[in-house]
């Protein structure tokens, strides 16, 4: 909830970055906020638990720059605290979360605060962001209009963190990021979208992400019990959200995620999270509808659990998976410090 202690400075926008162990990317995002133009904005620079060089890169760039940069240190708790550290200290109307290796162009902060100034219903402005070092492609489906988020951001992470700026008094509404290091972002956003509010596009880039490819989740990592965990959580909560919000269950988009919803219940059930591996399997037909839309494997499945429990029915599930190509669900959020 919003502190009634705090007066938001009017105009100024708040930039939150956190970061973890990239000192020369961090110069180059702070750069790409210093190059805005047309728009007053302060910079937050959020350590989280640097082992390098990088809490010292960030104390000079606030040593250049007094009264614009302020650094804030993190135990190593992942971005969504990090990102919460700086959205509690931030004292702007308007808020800019700019993960450490992507940049902004000049204009988007005065043209996409002069869009949510002539539009105050809207929660959010956003727009197109460039993949990779050729630019050549836009990151996942920031370059597309829509009016609201959902349902569509039940596909996956719509758009990559810095392609948003946010309206701060809207967005207090929402509560703070879970402490989570994987599809905290894709949460945030789905509870920004359970308020039904309206989102504002501008069709030029905004943005950038030079340094990286959005990329399929490594079935390595999907299968690492912290960030199963966290995925499940996210999941679960992201369903919560759109049931929330109105959103009917069995439309293409909930029966979509009730996929992805089945598919991480296996995966937690093959990593012990047996817990989680349930709720998680007993929710999905709520959201697609019916089981039967869930396909033959859903309910093989459940027979599965029933004569070899739910670690081994997850094992046999993985490995089943492994023999074909990336299903539902695979592709995750772009969540990165």
């Amino acid at each position: 909830m919003a502190d009634s202690a705090i007066t938001w400075n009017k105009g100024l926008v708040s930039v939150v970055i956190p970061v973890f162990n990239r000192p020369q990317l961090l110069v180059q995002a702070v750069d790409s906020v210093l190059a805005q133009q047309g728009v007053r904005f302060e910079i937050l620079i959020v350590d989280d638990g640097s082992t390098d060089e990088t809490p010292a890169v960030a104390e000079a760039l606030a040593g250049k720059h007094p009264g614009v940069i302020q650094v804030f240190r993190n135990s190593n708790a992942g971005p969504g605290v990090a990102r919460e550290t700086g959205r509690r200290a931030a004292r702007g109307e308007f808020l800019q979360y700019l993960d450490s290796d992507d940049l902004i162009l000049p204009q988007k902060l005065s043209k996409q605060t002069a869009e949510l100034d002539a539009h105050p219903e809207a929660v959010a402005c956003y727009g197109p962001v460039q993949v990779g070092e050729s630019g050549n492609r836009m990151g996942l489906r920031s370059n597309t209009k829509i009016d609201r988020m959902f349902p569509l951001f039940l596909l996956e992470s719509w758009w990559p963190t810095h392609a948003p700026l946010y309206r701060r008094e809207l967005l207090e509404r929402v509560g703070g990021w879970l402490p989570l290091r994987l599809h905290e972002d894709w949460e945030y956003d789905c509870r920004i979208a359970a308020m039904g509010l309206p989102l504002r596009f501008t069709p030029e880039p905004v943005g950038s992400c030079p340094f990286h490819e959005t990329s399929r989740l490594s079935r390595v990592r999907r299968l690492d019990v912290s960030a199963l965990r966290d995925r499940a959580v996210a999941i679960s909560a992201i369903a919560r959200h759109a049931l929330g919000a109105g959103v009917a269950p069995g439309i293409p988009e909930m029966r979509h995620f009730a996929q992805r919803m089945f598919l991480v219940s296996r995966e937690c059930a093959y990593a012990g999270l047996t817990e989680l591996a349930e709720d998680l399997y007993v929710k999905a037909p709520s959201i697609a509808g019916d089981k039967t839309s869930l396909g033959w494997f859903y309910p093989a499945f459940g027979v599965l659990v029933k004569s070899a429990g739910w670690k081994m029915a997850g094992r046999l599930a993985i490995f089943a998976e492994s023999l074909r190509p990336s299903g539902p669900g695979d592709r995750p959020g772009t969540s990165k410090s």
